[in-house]
């Protein structure tokens, strides 16, 4: 793996500190989110996008304000329109929806947000996360709670290896012992659906239940933050990745693509490596 990493394991970096004086309702909140067993990042998104949508069900929905402005706005991109829609409250989306038909009828122009605010507020809170994961990421309490997950997903490791570049030798080895355990399973499960195999191979119920499921999420991560679009035809204006000199869209300032750019599975390809040799 050609991740660069800090081999001292538990030491303190900069940028990285465990001050057990000043933890607070994010922290533990993240160490809950690892009881859950696969990426923390992850969990803690699906409990807030919860969150957001209790609250507005109990709170906003009944707001001419809010409605307004949420209408006006264009509404919620497809995915939280469907996430939504699943909480079977339909007055509520009744009342949040019949203004933007009315308005797209009548060729009303949007004046409001152009994005999805279901996915800007999750944006922010995977930067509050992700912020207090790196701030306590050497803590001994975050490290023993970590290890009782199944890593980072894919998407989560990249941005935070983006983001600071070097991460602790303990974090970088046991996310890749992750992803090598969930390529050994997968390789298990098709050994134990090949009957040319006979009577070496396993019982694909062991596997089957979970490990289709653990690939798309290692692979995809929380995806209420992928790029939708909202009701009246606007993107949600997703983050667009910067290069180290903070060109946007993986080019240089100058022009050039960026090292590494167009490789988007290159990260995967060298993790696996070893194992794909054998």
């Amino acid at each position: 793996m050609s991740d660069k990493t800090n081999d001292s394991g538990g030491a303190q970096q900069r940028g990285a500190r465990s001050p057990d004086s000043d933890k607070h309702l994010p922290f533990f909140k993240l160490i809950d989110a690892c009881r859950e067993g696969g990426c923390p990042i992850c969990a803690t998104l699906r409990s807030d996008e919860a969150g957001y949508f209790d609250s507005l069900l109990y709170e906003k929905v009944n707001n001419r304000h809010f409605r307004a402005k949420f209408n006006l706005g264009g509404g919620f991109c497809g995915y939280h329109a469907k996430y939504l829609e699943g909480l079977h409250d339909a007055l509520a989306v009744v009342l949040l929806y019949r203004q933007i038909l009315r308005y797209e009828l009548d060729a009303e122009p949007i004046q409001n947000s152009k994005s999805c605010p279901a996915c800007d507020y999750l944006l922010e809170k995977e930067r509050q996360v992700t912020s207090v994961l790196w701030k306590y990421i050497n803590d001994p309490e975050f490290i023993d709670a970590f290890q009782q997950t199944g890593g980072l997903c894919l998407p989560h490791y990249r941005r935070l290896k983006r983001e600071h570049l070097t991460l602790p030798g303990w974090f970088t080895k046991f996310n890749r012992e992750q992803f090598e355990k969930l390529f050994k399973d997968s390789n298990d499960y098709v050994d134990a659906c090949n009957f040319t195999l006979e009577g070496s191979r396993a019982d694909p119920e062991i596997h089957e239940a979970k490990v289709y499921q653990q690939l798309v999420e290692k692979l995809y991560g929380f995806i209420g933050l992928s790029p939708h679009i909202t009701a009246r035809g606007n993107k949600r204006g997703a983050e667009r990745p910067r290069t180290k000199r903070g060109a946007p869209g993986g080019k240089k300032a100058g022009g050039g693509r960026a090292k590494g750019a167009g490789s988007r599975g290159g990260f995967l390809r060298s993790l696996l490596r070893p194992l794909s040799r054998g």
